[in-house]
């Protein structure tokens, strides 16, 4: 091949792959520049990691006050007026003054027994005679519903052991829990999520219920199959929070420090004074929504809970006498589906 020729093929060559290497380069920033996400997806058994928690059970009650304690705080208040205030709807130095701790219903008082099944088979059985130790933590008080058909709500979260051989935990609770001893078809529901993610749970919500008579004794056994969990990445175009281990109190917070003030059912702030007119209390509100209110999906979560819900009744046993009812949890031979986004 003449000298010539050979220096036009090679001169092609090398402009060729000078061409092909700037065209990849551009090509490569332009999906970097995209910032989207690959996702990781891991099946495996739930609690082969000592980081994997077990989800939490919240019970949802409306206007979650004792009568009694209303009585005693204020002469001829009731819920119906207390609501009115905690909705912004009426103010009163009397009504302002008193401690809503000192009113709201403690769900210890309603606490019989509970029970457990662990991994070999072996069962514990224990009554709760001491009306000071709980185990429900209070996770939410406040308001859902739509502005129309708004109700007030406190949500106790059932505590379990840090256990990883439990199966099965179940606790027996008074049936005068409800007004009445007759569980409501609406106003009380339950939720499934990641230990202080309550707020972004609202897709697992039960609450719809079987009829039930006064004082029927029965069982609500919530039994989980497979956990979906996602690992979000923190992303400039899609932001999440990343105080997702504390993810309720940080959301609340930053809701109280945005009005300024807290209702005073809201946990208290440092330097944060409680609301004092109707506007305020009004503005103080935070519903449970499905759109967060504006907030950011916390950083790693439950996703999805998928369970099968399972309720008999006790008319025919030893426990049929007890105006009481079982409500629990069980994690039996479960998957978890981790799906983690990286760039």
């Amino acid at each position: 091949m003449p000298t010539d020729t050979w220096k036009t093929v090679n001169f092609i060559f090398h402009g060729a792959c000078l061409v092909a290497t700037f065209i990849l380069v551009v090509y490569w920033i332009y999906l970097f520049s995209l910032n989207e996400d690959t996702s990781l997806v891991e099946y495996k058994r739930f609690y082969d990691r000592k980081t994997d928690i077990f989800p939490a059970l919240s019970m949802c009650f409306n206007n979650p006050f004792s009568h009694t304690k209303l009585g005693q705080a204020s002469g001829g208040l009731n819920h119906t007026s207390y609501f009115k205030y905690l909705n912004g709807d009426e103010m009163s130095p009397e009504i302002k003054s008193i401690d809503y701790k000192s009113i709201a219903m403690n769900i210890s008082d309603y606490i019989i027994s509970y029970w457990m099944e662990f991994q070999d088979g072996s069962t514990q059985s224990h009554e709760v005679t001491d009306g000071t130790k709980s185990l429900f933590v209070n996770s939410y008080n406040g308001f859902a519903g739509t502005s129309a058909g708004k109700r007030f709500y406190g949500c106790y979260k059932l505590q379990i052991p840090d256990d990883k051989q439990i199966l099965y935990f179940s606790i027996q609770l008074r049936n005068s829990i409800f007004l009445d001893g007759k569980r409501p078809h609406y106003d009380f529901f339950t939720l499934l999520h990641y230990p202080n993610q309550l707020l972004s749970s609202l897709g697992s919500m039960r609450d719809n219920w079987a009829e039930r008579l006064t004082n029927d004794t029965y069982v609500m056994k919530f039994k989980i199959d497979k956990i979906e969990a996602i690992h979000r990445r923190n992303k400039i175009t899609q932001p999440c929070h990343e105080n997702w281990t504390n993810y309720d109190d940080a959301v609340l917070a930053e809701h109280i420090h945005k009005i300024g003030c807290r209702a005073p059912y809201q946990k208290m702030n440092k330097g944060v004074r409680l609301c004092s007119t109707k506007s305020e209390m009004k503005k103080s509100r935070y519903f449970l929504r499905a759109d967060l209110n504006g907030m950011l999906q916390p950083c790693k979560t439950y996703q999805k809970v998928i369970h099968d819900y399972i309720e008999y009744g006790l008319g025919t046993t030893n426990y049929a006498d007890t105006n009481s009812f079982w409500i629990g949890l069980i994690l039996r031979d479960p998957y978890l589906m981790e799906i983690t986004q990286t760039r």
